[in-house]
């Protein structure tokens, strides 16, 4: 599973530059809007659980999801009482506590991790878990985003004791990654002392996804789609949208 071998890597070095409160401010926005009030909240795909911060002092309960167990560890450091939330290991395609949540919210392109028909379940099971009416808000990036990193194809980045190469190729659909990063072990850095870095090999693919697609298999399962914005923003996504985000809301199936 992505980031498993070195989530500490992944929080401290390589997660995107990413506006949280932001996005917290959008989707109270769009709570308000729906005129939720949160009691139960899910975040599906929580990584190391920066958007919940941001979120739980707002809802009586949250439960942050995500199937790395390295993700959940780093999470769990960032909450205390009164604000602890639930930890469980799963993944969005199969998870289910129905009827559940009044919210349900995917930050950073958990759509684009799964292909076709992977986000069809994640759709039907979100649809599942929520109660009637609830909220269902995700972001992924966008075709012309990912079709943009592939264009750029190596990318580098060098640290006193950290670097990486990170190459992307876009392939039948789908963009492949392979991060290959080096992590200095500080026993090593003494004076005098060869530098010695651990090498890690991440691989990981994010799948293009048509915006006419999602809103159709959202449809079938019964979601009413609220919006679809640019970013974490009040503006409508169009064709030059990077990061697309969707706001859907539980109706009849």
């Amino acid at each position: 599973m992505m980031y498993q071998e070195f989530s500490v890597i992944y929080e401290s070095k390589i997660k995107e530059d990413f506006d949280y409160k932001q996005m917290a401010d959008f989707i109270l926005q769009q709570l308000r809007k729906a005129s939720i009030k949160p009691q139960y909240v899910l975040d599906m795909g929580c990584g190391t659980g920066n958007a919940s911060a941001q979120l739980v002092r707002y809802c009586d309960e949250m439960v942050l999801c995500d199937p790395s167990a390295e993700m959940l560890t780093l999470a769990r450091e960032k909450f205390e009482n009164p604000y602890c939330p639930i930890f469980l290991q799963g993944n969005a395609v199969d998870f289910e506590m129905v009827g559940r949540f009044d919210l349900l919210f995917s930050v950073l392109d958990i759509p684009n991790y799964l292909n076709q028909e992977e986000l069809k379940a994640y759709l039907k099971q979100s649809w599942i878990n929520l109660k009637p009416k609830g909220l269902m808000i995700f972001d992924l990036s966008s075709g012309l985003k990912l079709k943009e990193s592939a264009q750029v194809g190596t990318f580098v980045y060098d640290d006193e004791d950290y670097f990486h190469v990170w190459d992307n190729n876009l392939i039948d659909g789908r963009l492949e990654i392979t991060i290959n990063a080096f992590l200095k072990q500080q026993e090593h850095s003494k004076k005098g002392a060869d530098d010695l870095y651990e090498r890690i090999i991440e691989e990981q693919v994010m799948h293009l996804h048509s915006t006419e697609m999602i809103e159709e298999e959202a449809r079938k399962v019964g979601f009413k789609i609220r919006g679809s914005y640019d970013g974490y923003t009040n503006a409508a996504s169009d064709d030059q949208t990077k990061r697309l985000v969707y706001v859907l809301e539980k109706g009849e199936n």
